[in-house]
């Protein structure tokens, strides 16, 4: 049965040595179809360093962590171009919708305000910005 925590940690032992990590993963979570989503979206850890390489071989001694999504699912984030209130060369507004991660987490690189801004900066101009996010301006402030 698979580990439901948020976390799984663990070293790979002298027999798993040279096996794709993938399988190890599938191994933890009970399937591979989840283990390779896992890893493509950021969730395993190799010696503290995150890994989106499904295919790299494990080393005996490594220490894997497997951060899941808290809820069991990754969510889609998409912005939409209204979203954006103020734009010129090189600075943009944007209004963040409640609930959206701004910048990435231990278990997901891809649903979070930062880089679904830069899927639709590259959907609209055609080549993906590099954008640095500089301030967060809350209802309060």
């Amino acid at each position: 049965m698979a580990d439901e925590t948020p976390i799984i940690h663990f070293t790979v032992s002298a027999e798993q040595d040279g096996r794709p990590l993938a399988e190890l993963v599938a191994a933890a979570l009970g399937a591979e179809p989840a283990a390779r989503q896992l890893i493509a979206r950021g969730g395993l850890w190799v010696d503290g360093v995150r890994v989106h390489d499904a295919g790299a071989q494990a080393a005996a001694g490594a220490a894997l962590a497997i951060h899941r999504p808290l809820g069991g699912v990754y969510p889609d984030v998409a912005l939409a171009p209204e979203l954006i209130f103020y734009e010129e060369a090189d600075l943009l507004a944007l209004a963040k919708p409640a609930g959206m991660y701004v910048t990435m987490t231990p278990w997901d690189t891809e649903a979070n305000l930062q880089a679904a801004l830069v899927r639709l900066l590259a959907a609209r101009d055609g080549t993906a910005p590099r954008i640095h996010l500089a301030h967060r301006l809350d209802r309060d402030t």
